[in-house]
């Protein structure tokens, strides 16, 4: 009795062994080929860090029936940071990690502004957006890009003994975030309000010191990618908004390619 038990008990563990690593196989196998069909390497590289090495220290999220979706606190920009949707999300990405810093706090402390334009020749010169945050959060302005988000981030990691580090997903593409995401980790990504249609106008271009030219999207925004399903990529939306929310993916892809598919993720060193 015993002996055909654990023959049974053994028999039935191989073949759970078998079929944990058939489905791990599989999905190995289907990441793959989507990265085939984007023309993209599987193998690419951010930061110095490859996918696996990123998700390292999270915690797999909720998946269920096709759903992937991590738990994360929707803060809201408004009323006090009206134009603030970045460092917003910043705040919301350090809570998530167990801080409990408020996005004013992060903005008066950590956040460089500069509201510069001068004009000469009939052309308007002003800051960069990838160096500071244009204008005042508080009030009136345009924003920052990716690069700024990022060193605040990890200016406040230094600051608190830390070394996680935030990482740009330069050229990152749907299967990095959905790979991402499966694995536990949220990304900081730029796309617009509500995602509706990109406003260009005349008014919201400039030129930096370093004779770039900035147009800045007029309704331009700031979310947290926090999950997926088969026909929505889910967010911690800042704006104004009270749960988390969805927004078909295609819409999405386009608006953030459109915005430069900027990108954050926090690698866990600690």
């Amino acid at each position: 009795m015993c002996t055909a038990l654990g023959i049974a008990l053994a028999v039935s563990a191989a073949s759970y062994i078998y079929v944990t690593r058939d489905g791990e196989y599989k999905n190995e196998v289907n990441e793959q080929l989507v990265y085939a069909e984007l023309n993209e390497d599987i193998h690419r590289k951010f930061g110095g860090y490859d996918i696996d090495e990123l998700c390292e220290g999270y915690d797999p999220p909720k998946s269920f029936l096709g759903q992937t979706e991590i738990p994360m606190e929707v803060v809201n920009q408004y009323p006090e940071l009206p134009v603030g949707c970045e460092i917003t999300c910043a705040a919301a990405m350090l809570n998530f990690f167990g801080y409990d810093v408020d996005k004013c706090y992060l903005a008066d402390n950590f956040l460089p502004v500069s509201s510069e334009f001068t004009e000469k020749d009939g052309k308007l010169y002003g800051p960069d957006p990838r160096k500071v945050f244009v204008g005042d959060p508080y009030g009136r302005g345009y924003g920052c890009y990716e690069d700024v988000i990022a060193a605040v981030l990890n200016d406040y990691f230094s600051s608190h003994g830390s070394e996680n580090r935030a990482v740009i997903l330069e050229d990152a593409n749907s299967a990095d975030l959905e790979r991402l995401l499966d694995r536990g980790v949220p990304v900081i990504v730029w796309a617009s309000i509500d995602m509706k249609p990109y406003k260009y106008n005349n008014v919201s271009e400039w030129q930096t010191e370093d004779g770039d030219t900035i147009m800045w999207l007029s309704n331009s925004h700031t979310l947290i990618l926090t999950g997926y399903d088969g026909a929505y990529y889910f967010f911690m939306d800042c704006s104004d908004k009270t749960e988390i929310q969805r927004y078909p993916k295609d819409t999405f892809l386009s608006r953030w390619k459109e915005n430069g598919s900027q990108s954050i993720a926090v690698k866990i060193n600690n």
